[in-house]
């Protein structure tokens, strides 16, 4: 968000200093709001889980890095996979992106200009959720699948 404020140094000193002094009360109010919000939060109640996400998009609660599959590198690589969970009453913290599956970078395809192989890892299974803000416990909403 940009503001434009325009003033006119030929009015009284009083009239310019009350108005720098109501933005700059707007700006410490934002600020306040922005640093000690609470971070958005998902509840599994069959598996008494709890996961914290991030909210670095206006709107939109994302929960990163949560595994739904049991380690494939090493001895487990070219087997089937099997599931995973989090051991009941775990408190996860979701904020952070996981490896991205073992694939070719650089090229011209978009998608893979910006991978390194500092972030890949055979240990991949893992599911990235994003949701809108602000929802109601037990609203439906429609799923999407990008694979």
């Amino acid at each position: 968000m940009y503001v434009l404020l325009i003033i006119d140094f030929g009015s009284p000193p009083a009239v310019v200093l009350s108005v720098v002094l109501a933005l700059s009360g707007v700006a410490l109010t934002l600020l306040f709001t922005l640093a000690f919000a609470q971070p958005p939060t998902a509840f599994d109640t069959v598996r008494n889980i709890t996961y914290i996400g991030t909210n670095t998009v206006p709107g939109v609660e994302k929960f990163l890095n949560i595994p739904y599959g049991k380690d494939t590198s090493r001895q487990r690589r070219f087997t089937s996979p099997e599931p995973t969970y989090l051991p009941a009453g775990t408190v996860y913290n979701a904020t952070i992106p996981g490896p991205v599956c073992p694939q070719i970078t650089g090229g011209s395809f978009a998608f893979f200009s910006n991978l390194s192989n500092s972030n890949m890892s055979e240990d991949c299974l893992r599911l990235k959720v994003a949701r809108p803000a602000g929802l109601n416990d037990g609203e439906k909403l429609p799923v999407m699948v990008w694979i």
